[in-house]
């Protein structure tokens, strides 16, 4: 079994799964960007294909682009875990996509005035679903790969820091179902989706940022949760590493 190397040709999981799963997050990316991302199915229902041409080859454009959209995401990504470094990061990813799909982006502009606030909703709710499918997906691939017995110790570690993000990407978004409109939620699940989208691809630079933005984004989601919700979360990111409950020296 290859190691969870830096460099891409290195990664455990075969070329096509680190492929899919990167398309996977990248339509995350646009969702959280923009939520009319997800309406796109809206599109095709209200029979305006014709005015959304581009709208509708996104797969095609994302597959032609895709590598110099991660190229150049990867170099905006925050080398801190805070809310302003987060910002300044959601801003630089826009103007990516501005410039790599503009085309797209003019369409996105166009098509909020199609469409009412519960189609929205509709399409949110649905994408949501769908992305929390593909990652307890890809969730499932990365444990089957840190099963194997004689994986040293360090790298299985890496792979629990990975599942453990993904983890996290999955409970934002369960969130978001009940809060859709919540924009600290989006901000949370774009940075997160960068950052595994990074490790995915090869950065491992980014799996001790990924630790300190799970630690950052943990106690978003604890402020609303339950007992049984805040134990699982304690559990999420790990002993010593603390969430709002935890003193702190």
């Amino acid at each position: 079994m290859e190691s969870l190397q830096s460099g891409r040709g290195h990664w455990a999981l075969p070329e096509v799964v680190i492929d899919k799963y990167s398309d996977d997050l990248l339509m995350g990316v646009l969702d959280a960007i923009d939520p009319y991302f997800s309406a796109i199915p809206y599109v095709r229902k209200k029979h305006q294909t014709h005015r959304f041409r581009a709208l509708l080859r996104l797969r095609e454009l994302l597959d032609e682009k895709k590598d110099v959209l991660i190229s150049r995401i990867i170099e905006v990504l925050p080398s801190e875990a805070s809310r302003m470094h987060y910002l300044k990061a959601q801003s630089e990813v826009l103007k990516i996509f501005e410039e790599e799909l503009a085309d797209v982006m003019d369409e996105i502009d166009e098509l909020m005035h199609i469409l009412n606030e519960n189609e929205l909703k509709n399409s949110i709710r649905t994408d949501i679903r769908r992305q929390m499918g593909l990652l307890n997906s890809m969730r499932e691939s990365i444990l089957e790969i840190a099963s194997d017995p004689e994986m040293p110790d360090e790298e299985f570690e890496r792979y629990m820091t990975l599942d453990q993000g993904i983890a996290l990407l999955i409970k934002l978004y369960e969130k978001m179902l009940e809060d859709w409109k919540n924009p600290e939620l989006s901000i949370y699940i774009l940075m997160l989706s960068l950052r595994i989208l990074a490790i995915l691809n090869g950065k491992l630079e980014h799996l001790p940022l990924l630790r300190k933005d799970i630690v950052e984004m943990v106690p978003e989601l604890e402020r609303k949760a339950s007992p049984e919700e805040i134990e699982e979360l304690i559990k999420l990111v790990g002993k010593g590493w603390p969430t709002s409950s935890t003193p702190t020296s």
